[in-house]
């Protein structure tokens, strides 16, 4: 059976060779998760073989790899002139590999990396192929020195609007205080720093928020340490909604009987400590549940994209127990890639906050004067608990849609203009100028040259 590419599927394959036809020889080939990764480059693959040329891939997971191995062959791929394997086997056995035509890396973002750049060093005349749904690196590394270009795929919201993904809904909490955690070296948080961070009661909550949200569906549960994946699924199990967890130590026979009675609808939630981040092919996962805060881009959209594999009729739920959203939007927010680095802060352009009063959700960037746009109490960051989450015992959780979020701008704009004299000679204070200035579009120092002239200062 041959593979039959969408036609987006194809345009990609298009432009990768016309990308090689001008002289690019190395790529990196951005598509989101669910968009079909491995199809497009098993036709790729299928295309080379059939010319007589080998093939050489990797990547860092061996799930990854035996799900690739298995499309290249329903894609009747020569497998002959093909080597599959790990990043880490390759790079330490290269005497033993055969001089590729074409390198495919799969979960590119991780290229960089010394293992990764021994292996592609190796091969100056191969052309590569790097493709990745998040090509961004938390060290902040470009890809400039491993590629000439980047090809990018659709949008999360194109592969939405046209039925290529599941449409979503989003639930966060209120917010918690992430600036307690500590960071490692790669800027990500520490698993210690972060189970210190808790109370035992959010375990409760996190199996209360599901049975409220998302009960009865397929769900993975993302923890932040092996220890915690336990629990949360003890937690399940003690509600009667079965549950197990599996890690990286768990056996494989063991793992495929969790996996293949998760599959046969036996168990409902899966719990995990990134395991099943990338090249995990579920489509019938329904929900996502994060319990896991990341300053990570990429793995902020591999959490919470998990649920979104299209199937007809399939509304994706994302439960958000840490916030994550606050830091970078929701998962369909658009992105520009580029391969030149660029150190990624952690306020990201669009962070979006919860109001603990009244629960509504807004984007931090138009809050003024630090209060809620809403109903107009001032947003407090809760210090009382020390770091630790916030007590949701009693609240729900809030779902944040993109139509709530378009009308905000105009909420606050008319929130704005009921404490703004209708006249700026009559304002009080250089904040009222400031503002009178934005309803207005005046130009930035027009409000600090006034309250100079009226003494306000």
């Amino acid at each position: 059976m041959v593979f039959k590419l969408y036609d987006y599927q194809q345009e990609m394959v298009d432009k990768i060779y016309k990308a090689f036809k001008t002289g690019d020889k190395s790529l990196v080939c951005q598509l989101p998760p669910g968009g079909g990764k491995t199809v497009i480059f098993s036709e790729i693959a299928k295309k080379t073989t059939d010319k007589n040329n080998r093939v050489l891939v990797f990547s860092h997971r061996k799930e990854i790899n035996q799900q690739i191995e298995k499309s290249f062959i329903k894609n009747n791929v020569d497998m002959r002139l093909v080597q599959i394997g790990s990043v880490q086997s390759f790079s330490k056995n290269l005497n033993r590999l055969y001089p590729p035509k074409l390198i495919i890396v799969d979960e590119a973002h991780r290229a960089v990396s010394n293992s990764y750049m021994k292996i592609l060093d190796h091969y100056p005349d191969a052309y590569k192929l790097l493709f990745t749904a998040t090509p961004v690196r938390l060290d902040g590394k470009g890809f400039g020195n491993v590629a000439q270009a980047i090809i990018k795929g659709k949008t999360v919201k194109w592969l939405i609007d046209n039925q290529h993904l599941a449409p979503y809904k989003y639930y966060a909490p209120l917010q918690i205080d992430l600036e307690q955690l500590k960071k490692g070296s790669n800027g990500e948080y520490q698993k210690n720093s972060i189970g210190q961070s808790y109370t035992k009661k959010i375990y409760g909550n996190v199996v209360k928020n599901y049975q409220e949200i998302a009960k009865g569906t397929q769900a993975f549960l993302y923890a932040y340490n092996v220890e915690s994946a336990k629990k949360f699924a003890d937690e399940f199990n003690k509600a009667g909604i079965r549950s197990a967890s599996v890690d990286g130590k768990t056996p494989e026979d063991k793992r495929e009987r969790i996996i293949r009675a998760f599959r046969d609808g036996k168990i409902k939630v899966i719990t995990n400590a990134e395991i099943f981040l990338e090249g995990f092919d579920a489509p019938g996962v329904q929900t996502v549940i994060q319990v896991r805060p990341t300053t990570s881009l990429a793995m902020f959209i591999q959490f919470s994209m998990r649920s979104m594999r299209y199937q007809p009729n399939k509304t994706a739920t994302i439960i958000d127990c840490v916030n994550n959203v606050g830091n970078f939007g929701l998962p369909d927010e658009e992105h520009d890639w580029k391969l030149s680095g660029k150190k990624l802060k952690y306020e990201v352009k669009n962070p979006i906050k919860t109001c603990p009063y009244c629960f509504a959700t807004f984007y931090a960037k138009d809050v003024k004067k630090n209060l809620c746009p809403f109903c107009g109490e001032e947003l407090k960051t809760d210090t009382a608990n020390k770091g630790q989450a916030y007590e949701i015992v009693n609240t729900k959780l809030v779902e944040v849609t993109k139509d709530r979020l378009k009308n905000i701008k105009k909420e606050i704009k008319a929130e704005i203009a009921s404490h703004v004299p209708s006249d700026w000679h009559d304002a009080k204070s250089q904040a009222q100028l400031e503002e009178y200035a934005k309803i207005h579009g005046y130009k930035h120092g027009w409000a600090y040259f006034k309250a100079r002239s009226m003494h306000l200062l």
